[in-house]
């Protein structure tokens, strides 16, 4: 790290950009956005309000009303939803940004500003003022990744509340022109938390096979949607244990020339350091799947969001700037970063690439992607190809892919992908002298029937060749693996006003699997039962089993094991989401190892103090008697197992744009050696005499992480931040502590103390 510069350096970098901030005042438009539907402009909107009850999909007559206006003028698109809802009968709370589950009552709005059903942008506001933005991608894969530059109010009075949108026309691609017009497809809802029912127009069920292809479509007058946006950012970081700071200053900047083309640069993209990753678990030979949350690499990313089965992604921006190939740093500096998307007519184009700087030990990476995708009324077929670069590695990393979508009739869709991997490396010091010179391949297909009747059934095929690679730039979870997966719903839309439940579906899931050498998986079914109850609270009980199959994962390449059968049950209840305190509480058990059972319990209560005060706490404790671990070679190790993972969230919105959390995770886990297997030559687990030498030590793992954030939100897009963190680790590599001695330990061991403070500004 750098000297810390003089604070003089910082309050006047500071300042001046206080002051061009103030400089700029925004341009007024014909329509103020206050939630107040008095601007005569309005009488010119489309109104819809045919909604229906859609959640349970029982297209009913709602009990309140709900209306919709949409009106495009030059400046922005404006939505309105006026919503009757008796004061009494509300849920009110605030939450962060872009929370998956609003505590209070949302209005969503969803737009296809493509017209074509394929992709859809969501604008989510709550009673409470909370906004949520997110792309809905291939009609049924939800991103929260994506942010926008948007505007919404809310009103109440007696009657009801509003909500008013101003929607720039900059935020998302045009599609579908007819001279000056345009067309776009829209689906807007709301849900009352109170009873846990969702009002919706059209009457199509959320998240469907057809879901965006079915939205309302309307035509509307063609506006210009240019922009140029300039997001200087700079960063002072103080470290207390290494008594340094450092700081960073970047800059990212956005250029829309018309809707149909899009060029975004970063100069030392925005590390994103305010939001912390969750603490993790992970002694799985799976790695774990963290979300993007740098905004260069979330903004206008949704052309490269290409997915695959088991939530694999060909492109996983958190690749970028991570660890070095070599060396101890945690991170990489990323010096420069691009990209740029296009449209013409049913044509989608768009290309994209990184530069990492050079470490103290690793030469920085290369990345690079390309992207065209074809789009009809009822199809698409799409390329999607990346190289990666890793010179330290001596591997260069080659993946493309073919992937399309059908929507074959209303309730039917299919989706199916290719795949090919193309590795050279050579050998040298830093990869272990290990040579590479391997093509993999993979396919995919999923079948989704889900017509809105009782029936719902998704039909999933995959196959990965042992050498098919995209993790250099991607993330995947496995290879060498054929798959077949069936999910079935049978839903009972509506019980008899005599049951105390109001819906409900029952849920069997069916995996079989194998490995391309012919080895038998675990194969595995599950059957639940989901009721909603007429209350608002909710239940999901069910039975997993497992059969008796090959585990070609947990010895890391030194053979498979064979894992008897095992049994899971599980209980999840949870209160409907409104009033003062909501809970939920989850009861697991299920065989674990190669005998015995494991029991845990998560307890997860919310308490709202005050609409803008809420404080929750998430804590799961797990028992086992019997957990398997993988040593080494192999070798393995049983043990008992205490483990508590416990989250504290506490959330305060003082003022208007004003945001102050505060959240603390600690994953404590005591395991005490019982025993050690030897895998011999027919996959069994041989248990070895006694407790051996390289048969496994207690061990515990306590790691604790804090931060607190403020955030001022001087406009969307623009914030300041003030974050302090704090991480803890109270690990012991040969002994079992208590859990409290851990806890204990965590926090008088400090691995991180750091204050920073933030400043990113959009010119526009």
């Amino acid at each position: 790290m750098n000297p810390l510069p003089p604070l003089r350096r910082i309050a006047v970098w500071l300042s001046l950009a206080l002051i061009a901030i103030a400089a700029i005042a925004p341009a007024r438009a014909a329509i103020n956005v206050d939630g107040i539907l008095d601007e005569p402009e309005w009488a010119e909107a489309k109104v819809f309000r045919d909604f229906v009850v859609t959640e349970p999909l029982t297209r009913a007559q709602p009990k309140y009303q709900t209306e919709l206006r949409v009106l495009a003028r030059p400046e922005a698109l404006y939505v309105a939803m006026r919503v009757e809802h008796p004061r009494a009968e509300r849920t009110h709370g605030r939450g962060p940004r872009d929370s998956p589950n609003m505590p209070a009552d949302p209005a969503i709005l969803l737009i296809d500003f493509e017209g074509q059903g394929n992709t859809a942008y969501e604008f989510t506001v709550s009673l409470s003022g909370t906004m949520r933005d997110g792309i809905v991608l291939k009609q049924t894969q939800i991103s929260l990744d994506w942010d926008a530059a948007w505007i919404a109010r809310v009103h109440e009075d007696d009657a009801g509340w509003a909500v008013e949108w101003s929607i720039p026309w900059s935020v998302a691609p045009e599609g579908l022109v007819h001279g000056d017009q345009r067309t776009i497809g829209v689906y807007a809802a709301r849900y009352i938390k109170k009873e846990s029912v969702r009002y919706a127009y059209p009457a199509i069920e959320l998240l469907g096979s057809n879901f965006v292809h079915e939205f309302q479509k309307i035509e509307i007058p063609r506006y210009r949607a240019a922009s140029l946006d300039w997001f200087p950012y700079a960063s002072v970081g103080r470290d207390n244990l290494s008594h340094s700071g450092q700081l960073r200053e970047g800059i990212d900047v956005v250029w829309r020339p018309n809707g149909q083309n899009q060029l975004s640069a970063a100069l030392r993209p925005d590390f994103g350091q305010v939001e912390s990753d969750n603490l993790v678990v992970n002694f799985s030979a799976i790695a774990t799947f963290f979300d993007e949350k740098r905004p260069f690499f979330t903004e206008g990313q949704q052309l490269f969001d290409l997915r695959t089965t088991d939530n694999g992604r060909l492109v996983n921006t958190r690749r970028i700037g991570a660890a070095p190939d070599t060396g101890s740093a945690g991170g990489t500096d990323v010096l420069l970063a691009g990209k740029y998307s296009g449209t013409a007519g049913a044509n989608e184009y768009g290309v994209f690439a990184a530069l990492e700087d050079n470490s103290d030990d690793a030469r920085g990476r290369r990345y690079g992607v390309g992207r065209y995708h074809f789009k009809l009324q009822n199809s698409s077929i799409g390329w999607l190809g990346s190289y990666v670069q890793r010179p330290t590695l001596a591997r260069d990393a080659i993946v493309q892919s073919l992937d399309y979508d059908w929507v074959v009739r209303p309730g039917i869709a299919l989706s199916s992908q290719l795949i090919e991997s193309d590795i050279r490396q050579s050998p040298n010091a830093a990869n272990e002298n290990t040579r590479l010179d391997q093509r993999g391949h993979g396919a995919w297909l999923t079948l989704s029937y889900q017509p809105g009747g009782r029936w719902q059934h998704t039909l999933s095929v995959t196959h990965f060749d042992r050498h098919l690679d995209f993790n250099d730039m991607g993330y995947q979870q496995r290879a060498d693996i054929n798959e077949l997966n069936i999910d079935s719903l049978f839903f009972t839309r509506q019980y008899s006003k005599r049951s105390w439940a109001d819906s409900g579906d029952w849920h069997l899931n069916v995996n079989l699997s194998r490995n391309t050498s012919g080895e038998a998986q675990q194969g595995a079914a599950e059957l639940g039962h989901f009721w909603t109850w007429r209350n608002g609270d909710s239940t999901y009980a069910w039975y997993f089993h497992e059969t008796t199959g090959l585990d070609d994962l947990i010895s890391r390449g030194n053979g498979s094991v064979r894992i008897p059968q095992r049994h899971n049950w599980g209980v999840n209840y949870q209160t409907a989401q409104s009033g003062r305190v909501r809970w939920q509480a989850v009861l697991r058990l299920h065989e674990q190892g190669i005998s015995g059972y494991t029991r845990d319990i998560e307890l997860a209560p919310t308490w709202f103090l005050t609409e803008s005060l809420s404080a929750g706490i998430d804590m799961t404790f797990v028992h086992s008697d019997e957990w398997l671990l993988w040593l080494s070679a192999n070798r393995f190790g049983r043990y008992r197992r205490n483990e508590v993972d416990s989250y504290l969230n506490i959330n305060w919105f003082p003022r208007p744009r004003h945001e102050l959390r505060f959240k603390m995770q600690w994953v404590g886990l005591g395991a005490r050696v019982k025993g050690s297997y030897q895998l011999n030559a027919q996959h069994q687990l041989v248990a070895l005499p006694g407790v051996s030498p390289d048969g496994g030590k207690d061990f515990t793992f306590s790691h604790l992480g804090l931060q607190l954030r403020y955030r001022y939100e001087l406009q969307p897009l623009s914030d300041l931040y003030i974050v302090y963190s704090r991480g803890g680790d109270g690990s012991l590599a040969d002994q079992s502590e208590g859990l409290w001695r851990q806890l204990d330990r965590a926090w008088s061991t400090r691995t991180a103390d750091q204050l920073f403070v933030k400043l990113r500004y959009r010119f526009n």
